[in-house]
């Protein structure tokens, strides 16, 4: 053996022992001895690779391959390349390797590298269809190749990668699983489900098993069940923020607004990166019709992912939904700017242009899309109605036409009822509301539109009985009894505004409306609580001395006392009703005596005086 060779053969039994100092020494001497010493010169570079100086490795490792086409060198370089993301040179020599000898780890790396840092799909799956024509056993190719070919929705295949790799390894968890994507992917949920839980069956912390449970039991709206298994999933995975959103989501559509808003609200504080988890956050404030909160949070959400043209519509749309047009131009503006040919943004234009009136902006948009689209209705729509808004017509011809051309378009009649309700109108909008309704019965903003108009026409029982409705669907928006609160203020009922403002502030603590009627029912129950007290007969006497002199805001308030100590008292009712009836406030009257009738529904002398009531009062 040459002195080359002894000192080579002491420098892998120091690296063997992990003295890479003294095997470091020996490399050197035999470089020196002989610099183009390819084995050395591979030596030393694993060296500078184990004390990550990937640069210099990589220079060592080109001399070598300029000697010869040595193929560890060249993978070696792909790998170095990778880690310094420098992908560039990563492809060129893993293109060079698989060029020379296609070896299964190396198409593997090469793949992994496609999909995970250049995103290039189709290559990933070409370099992955040449690893299993040389290794069609290859489990981690079938795995890689199963769930990439779900990902782009090519079920059928996917779906064969995985069942072939089932064949070969049955007691591969993550196999299973892998068909429970796919099962998910097709929406057979409770196919996914027991594929999860067969993975499970092999290893119970496999924690991605958990989450496929727990999103395909949000997909089937079994919520409990969908936290459940996203609570295991955080158990095996704690960064898991996916399983963290189905929470989320699962509260949301469980209508534990409050809950659902704390659990995103701490998601956020961790991860920013994922636009879905601003959109998730945006829907519950909604929901919760925190609605400025929502937009801001869209607004949140664009600091730091200003080119999402998806968050920008969204942002847009409740603009103009919130009658916002300004700010909804420059949003429908920011999409236009990432797709000139975004046609759903024009449309949210000419919405935002009629809300400003602006006549001349609506014809310039509208022009716009016809040179885009010859045959764009709603441009040439938007046109012919400028024309007949210029030459006379008002705003609910207009609207009246337009519902003519398209008599279900909700938007439509939505825009129509709040405009009418706004020139207060609000016979004329409840006939809208209720065609809304019959397309979408159980649709909260408009049934709140609904009660908001009874209320204003002083209809309280069939306002009542809207909110009464809203609360069965759902009884955890608040505006159902704001409504109530209205009523029993208008009607003189500070007990009730008190209990239905204590719900709003169970919903959310922090709501100011509802502090603002607890406050003020506190005031109002602390004043009559002040007056001395009165049996209910003394009460009736005293009232009745006050009506006949006239004095029937001090009537009431006696009343008032009364009512706090018992709320069914038919005759106190009945005295607030004559007090409304002598007042010329009719629905106030027909109200008190509705509550009778919740006591004693045969009552006939009641119902005669309602029928008399609603025969002479004028609408």
């Amino acid at each position: 053996m040459d002195q080359t060779q002894e000192w080579l053969q002491k420098a892998k039994d120091y690296m063997n022992n992990q003295m890479f100092d003294a095997a470091n020494e020996c490399i050197d001497i035999v470089i020196e001895m002989d610099p183009k010493q390819i084995d050395a010169i591979f030596m030393k570079s694993s060296l500078l690779i184990i004390n990550q100086k990937y640069q210099e490795a990589n220079e060592l490792l080109k001399s070598i391959v300029d000697i010869n086409k040595d193929l560890n060198a060249i993978n070696l370089l792909a790998e170095n390349y990778a880690i310094l993301k420098d992908y560039e040179n990563a492809i060129k020599y893993y293109e060079i390797s698989i060029a020379e000898k296609p070896v299964a780890n190396i198409l593997l790396s090469y793949a992994s590298l496609l999909l995970d840092h250049i995103g290039d799909i189709d290559k990933g799956i070409e370099i992955l269809n040449k690893l299993l024509v040389n290794y069609p056993q290859n489990t981690e190719a079938l795995m890689m190749r199963g769930l990439l070919l779900l990902q782009i929705n090519s079920t059928d295949e996917g779906m064969n990668d995985l069942k072939k790799l089932i064949s070969i390894t049955p007691g591969s968890a993550e196999a299973w699983y892998g068909i429970g994507i796919g099962h998910r992917a097709r929406g057979q949920y409770k196919d996914a489900i027991e594929c999860a839980d067969k993975a499970l069956d092999i290893n119970h912390e496999l924690s991605l098993a958990y989450y496929l449970k727990s999103m395909s039991y949000l997909d089937t709206g079994e919520f409990d069940m969908a936290i459940d298994n996203a609570r295991q999933t955080l158990k095996y995975d704690p960064g898991n923020y996916g399983a963290q959103l189905v929470i989320a989501l699962s509260l949301n559509n469980m209508q534990k607004y409050p809950e659902a808003l704390a659990e995103i609200s701490d998601l956020l504080a961790i991860y920013t990166s994922d636009p879905s988890i601003w959109a998730t956050k945006a829907d519950i404030l909604l929901r919760m019709k925190r609605n400025e909160e929502a937009i801001q949070c869209l607004a949140d959400c664009l600091k730091y992912h200003p080119m999402n043209d998806i968050i920008w519509m969204r942002k847009a749309n409740l603009h103009n939904e919130f009658l916002q047009f300004k700010n909804a131009l420059y949003c429908f503006d920011k999409v236009i700017s990432f797709d000139s040919k975004n046609m759903d943004a024009y449309n949210g234009k000419l919405l935002a242009l009629a809300g400003l009136e602006d006549f001349d902006g609506i014809k310039s948009v509208a022009n716009e899309m016809l040179m885009m689209e010859p045959d764009n209705e709603s441009a040439k729509q938007a046109i012919e109605i400028v024309d007949k808004k210029i030459s006379g017509a008002d705003n609910n011809e207009l609207f009246d036409e337009l519902l003519e051309r398209d008599p279900d378009n909700m938007e439509l009649m939505l825009i129509k009822a709040k405009t009418l309700l706004t020139e207060d109108k609000f016979t004329d909008a409840l006939t809208i509301i209720d065609r809304i309704l019959l397309i979408d019965a159980n649709n909260m903003d408009v049934l709140t539109l609904k009660g908001y108009a009874f209320d204003k026409l002083h209809e309280f029982s069939r306002a009542e009985r809207v909110y009464d409705q809203m609360i069965a669907i759902n009884s955890m928006d608040h505006r159902s009894y704001a409504g109530k609160i209205l009523i029993a203020s208008a009607i003189g009922i500070p007990q009730e505004v008190l209990e239905l403002s204590e719900r709003m502030l169970q919903l959310d603590p922090n709501m100011a409306i509802a502090m603002s009627y607890h406050a003020s029912a506190t005031e109002v129950i602390n004043n009559l609580l002040k007056k001395p007290n009165l049996s209910p007969e003394e009460a009736v006497e005293l009232v009745k001395q006050l009506l006949d002199n006239g004095k029937f805001s001090e009537a009431i308030l006696i009343l008032d006392l009364v009512l706090l100590e018992n709320s069914e008292l038919s005759m106190v009712w009945y005295l607030k009703a004559i007090i409304f009836e002598r007042a010329q406030m009719p629905r106030h009257a027909i109200y008190c005596l509705e509550r009778i009738l919740k006591f004693t529904p045969e009552n006939q002398e009641i119902i005669n005086f309602m029928d008399q009531l609603k025969d002479n009062r004028v609408i």
